[in-house]
């Protein structure tokens, strides 16, 4: 896709300034031709000395984009050749046709939702540079048809115009009655399929999107759009109360409160968001529209206040964004900056934390090439938000919310703060090389910033238009779609050891172990995977024991992970297994059905099991209260939540030989009580809220990011007990 989006350019601001000058079609297409055919070398070579990601995606793009653009500007050129005797006058008019078709499409940009672009010149632009996932869709293909149809007009236009040249040079030309014809129904054709163009997919609208989205809530200082039909009451509520906290609590921190409501419009998917407005698995704001645009998930929204930062930074950010700089100068890691320093819950550590991490392992991006214009998109995505986040907090506890609000406004520090650029990021880092990090914190710190940024990954788009095919099959019934899907996946990213790992928790996943520990085996002394997947790949070994009824081999290999495992959910997992082998029995087999459904008679039936076991066992009330996801059944989570904390509080459970059982208790705990706050709090049990979170803080052995999370809760409790005082 790049690679013909840039030939798509090269060609029009080149090819055509030279081809307009030519007055034959036959030789504006060989001349442009020849152009296309030089730039599509250049990417076979390159694709040659790197790898080529799609054929068939790479065909399709060179047709849609520089072919369809070629011929689209050609027919414009003879047009003007025939129409404009003068050669000065018709390349004035060719540009101004380009520059008026560009600005049409940039204020669209601006006034509307949309994030992505559809133009005759340049064909197809994303928008968001963080969405991998760009196939050549239904919208493209609709779209193109037009830019066929337009050329088609066009071509016939010149051709009346030379026909009467020459019937007027005593030369006849039959513009017959079908010719006629044809070029009204073209004309027709065209303008329905403007008309259209938002169910077609191309020319969505802002009143196209909230209709087709067909409900919305009216708060104090929010109108939320949602999916009609897709929300019970309590789910509305929730929604509600998540706005108008996230607003109160940004409005103390910048200091700032915007004029008029917010715009929430609240996507039931990533796939349906991407459909509507052009952004698939990345969530965006508009600060100048007042607008947020977010996929629904799980109360409290993860990415609802860093987007809605971006408004309230918005109040005192500069030219018609609303962000921080000029158009042609912004400043990305202050606009960025601002909302990770805002939110400030990036999991169990945090942003300053993780910062000092990367410091450490030396894989910190540079900060001051963060502050410079266009280099922010270049720099691996997780990493460059965290840094700037933790960069921009610094600038504030230090200097105060005023003077960043003025380096906000000016898209640069100098002049602001008493000491210059270099020396602020020169204090920035000493500040993080005084924060103490434990082992655990460095491990987990290499599994979350292992990802490379986009623009170094192999084939990106084509591995997330693999998996979200994947994500909408059933692997359970197709078994040998997802196997094969996968397996692409991993010839695109053969470095990439999460695909090997999906493809053998597939096959166990459909009990299909047969050479599946040889094969893991072998995988791991060849390609040595390091970290948390290295790890999943060796309970994936001791899963497949325990499946396969060699009970002591894989109580021993899940001992093994147990002081090298980091992630809090992974180590949960494992100790829920130690336990059911430590039980055996019946109990044993609830194990298995819970983790592999394949093994599962039904869920009505492991219910009915886990209920038995949850009187007596913790671990039996927290896998319990996992199986009750619906919104209506929280009375019955937070039963066995609560249920689960009390015993393990005191439970003497010893899950592994060792001096860790009673941090492996307290870890439990930690899990099941940050569970149960969610659930009080969506029952508005506020004081229960408070009373657990209370009860973890006073442990004091704590991550800072879980003590930022406590804390936020205790804080949502107390609003909403307030409001209902009031």
């Amino acid at each position: 896709y790049k690679g013909k989006l840039a030939a798509n350019t090269c060609e029009t601001f080149i090819g055509n300034a030279i081809i307009i000058i030519i007055k034959r079609v036959r030789a504006i297409l060989l001349k442009g031709g020849f152009l296309l055919l030089c730039s599509q070398v250049v990417i076979i070579l390159y694709g040659l000395v790197k790898g080529t990601c799609s054929y068939v995606d790479g065909l399709l793009f060179f047709i849609l984009m520089p072919v369809l653009t070629l011929v689209y500007s050609a027919s414009l050129v003879e047009m003007l050749n025939q129409f404009i005797r003068k050669r000065k006058l018709a390349i004035i008019l060719y540009f101004g046709v380009f520059i008026i078709s560009l600005g049409w499409e940039l204020e669209r940009l601006y006034s509307q939702p949309i994030i992505n672009i559809y133009n005759h010149f340049i064909g197809y632009f994303p928008g968001s540079l963080y969405d991998e996932m760009i196939t050549v869709g239904w919208p493209f293909l609709f779209f193109r048809i037009n830019t066929i149809l337009f050329s088609v007009i066009m071509i016939v236009l010149a051709a009346w115009k030379l026909s009467e040249s020459r019937r007027r040079g005593g030369k006849n030309f039959d513009w017959s009655w079908k010719l006629k014809t044809l070029v009204g129904i073209i004309i027709v054709a065209i303008f329905c399929y403007n008309y259209f163009g938002d169910h077609l997919g191309f020319a969505h609208t802002r009143q196209f999107i909230q209709r087709s989205l067909g409900a919305r809530i009216d708060t104090e200082h929010f109108i939320i759009y949602y999916q009609k039909n897709t929300l019970n009451i309590q789910q509305k509520k929730q929604l509600e109360i998540d706005h108008e906290l996230n607003w109160r609590f940004l409005a103390k921190y910048f200091q700032e409160k915007p004029l008029g409501k917010i715009n929430s419009y609240i996507f039931p998917s990533d796939r349906e968001k991407k459909r509507l407005m052009g952004a698939g698995n990345t969530m965006v704001a508009k600060p100048w529209l007042k607008e947020i645009y977010l996929s629904y998930g799980e109360f409290p929204h993860p990415l609802l206040m860093h987007e809605m930062a971006h408004i309230f930074a918005g109040n005192f950010g500069a030219g018609l964004l609303k962000l921080s700089g000029r158009a042609i100068s912004l400043n990305m890691g202050l606009v960025e900056g601002a909302a990770v320093s805002a939110d400030w819950d990036s999991g169990e550590l945090t942003p300053h934390q993780w910062s000092a991490a990367m410091k450490r392992m030396d894989i910190m991006p540079d900060m001051s090439q963060a502050l410079k214009p266009f280099r922010f998109w270049t720099l691996s995505a997780s990493r460059v938000y965290t840094v700037s986040g933790s960069f921009v907090r610094f600038l504030i506890d230090k200097y105060g919310i005023e003077r960043f609000k003025q380096t906000y406004l000016q898209g640069s520090l100098e002049k602001i703060y008493p000491v210059t650029e270099t020396e602020l990021i020169k204090q920035w880092s000493d500040f993080l090389s005084t924060i103490s990090l434990s082992e655990r914190d460095i491990s987990l710190a290499k599994y979350k910033f292992r990802r490379k940024a986009i623009f170094k990954r192999r084939c990106p788009h084509q591995v997330a238009e693999i998996i979200d095919k994947i994500n909408r099959s059933n692997c359970r019934t197709h078994y040998t779609v997802c196997a094969r899907l996968y397996a692409a996946c991993q010839d695109y990213q053969p470095d990439n050891p999460a695909f090997f790992y999906h493809v053998a928790h597939l096959k166990l996943s459909n009990n299909k172990l047969e050479g599946l520990i040889p094969s893991i085996e072998e995988y791991t002394a060849n390609n040595n995977p390091q970290g948390r997947l290295a790890e999943l790949l060796q309970e994936l070994v001791a899963d497949i024991l325990l499946i396969s009824g060699e009970l002591k081999q894989a109580e021993k290999k899940y001992l093994s992970l147990v002081d090298k495992v980091n992630s809090k959910d992974d180590m949960i997992r494992i100790l829920i297994k130690i336990d059911g082998l430590r039980r055996g029995g019946g109990y044993l087999s609830v194990i298995k059905e819970y983790f592999y459904p394949y093994f599962r008679p039904n869920n009505k039936v492991l219910l009915s099991r886990l209920k038995q076991f949850a009187l007596t066992n913790p671990i039996a009330g927290y896998m319990l209260s996992t199986m009750y996801n619906n919104v209506q059944k929280q009375a019955d989570k937070l039963y066995y939540l609560m249920q689960s904390v009390n015993t393990v509080w005191s439970s003497k459970t010893q899950f592994y030989d060792g001096t860790k059982v009673q941090e492996q208790n307290d870890l439990i705990r930690e899990v099941v009580i940050f569970k149960a706050i969610r659930a009080a709090f969506i029952l508005e049990n506020y004081s229960q809220v408070e009373q657990l979170a209370n009860m973890l803080l006073k442990k004091g052995d704590l991550t800072k990011g879980m003590e930022n999370r406590l804390n936020r809760w205790i804080w949502r409790a107390r609003m909403c007990v307030s409001d209902v005082g009031r």
